[in-house]
């Protein structure tokens, strides 16, 4: 897999202007990075990684849902096969909504219950 990032060289990659968010201006926005693509338009990127392969379930919250199918700059980046000695793995892109509901099963796990 080969992400679109990968289409910049190594000199325009590192001009970019990457953010990690949910380090740099706290978590619970509902994606970790924020950057630009290749017409430099802003992105949000929600990455979930695992050192397992694509078939691995992943878990994402609600606030990152919701991100993700509020707009087309949203992204989820899987990173699987993630070697953690090497620091590398494969990443799978998932665009859009419609790519989410074609290519994957979306299964609510958790739910808040409280008083009336």
């Amino acid at each position: 897999y080969k992400s679109e990032l990968s289409k910049f060289d190594k000199k325009q990659l590192m001009m970019l202007p990457i953010i990690h968010a949910s380090k740099e201006l706290g978590d619970g926005l509902g994606y970790d990075i924020q950057s630009v693509d290749k017409n430099y338009n802003s992105i949000f990127i929600e990455v979930k990684t695992t050192v397992k392969n694509e078939n691995e379930s992943f878990y994402i919250s609600k606030n990152e849902y919701e991100k993700f199918i509020e707009g087309s700059n949203h992204y989820i980046y899987r990173v699987v096969n993630f070697n953690i000695e090497e620091r590398q793995g494969d990443i799978i892109m998932i665009k859009s909504m419609e790519e989410l509901k074609n290519d994957y099963i979306v299964n609510p796990k958790i739910y808040t219950v409280r008083m009336k």
